[in-house]
């Protein structure tokens, strides 16, 4: 199975989920990516397809949180 086999298998199982486009990448952006990679490959770990989730991680010890900086006051 590929990772774009196994998201797309995670993602059937989520009413909510759209598909979108972005000028930018942000950093919530990534980090929503990073967050339904999460759920597919835990998917992956309870078929017993892999033992290890390669995106159990802390997202803010990558890249920096630019969150903040888009804020208007």
């Amino acid at each position: 199975m590929t990772v774009c086999e196994l998201y797309a298998k995670q993602n059937r199982h989520r009413g909510n989920v759209r598909h979108n486009t972005t000028k930018g990448i942000s950093y919530k952006t990534i980090s929503n990516d990073k967050r339904s990679l999460k759920a597919a490959f835990y998917t992956a770990i309870q078929d017993d397809c892999i033992r290890k989730n390669p995106f159990d991680f802390q997202l803010n010890t990558v890249i920096e949180d630019d969150q903040h900086l888009h804020q208007v006051t």
